[in-house]
């Protein structure tokens, strides 16, 4: 688990450093939308832990994120 500090508001959440994106809680989604952050819809192709691949729906934006002891 990792503290971070997004749209102005800490958080904790688990990172996959092996991982390209990251797929936010539904409560992560409902801040940024109040933030009014605009989301595109898209299709992700996914590969799992297990190997298989599979594509999935999913809405997108970009954010700055902050880790705890991130001075930049």
């Amino acid at each position: 688990l990792v503290d971070i500090t997004f749209c102005g508001i800490k958080g904790r959440v688990c990172v996959d450093t092996g991982s390209s994106h990251s797929i936010a809680a539904e409560r992560m989604y409902q801040v940024f939308r109040d933030k009014g952050l605009l989301f595109q819809e898209t299709t992700l192709a996914m590969s799992l832990a297990d190997g298989q691949q599979t594509t999935g729906e999913a809405l997108t934006t970009q954010v700055m994120e902050r880790l705890r002891g991130d001075q930049s």
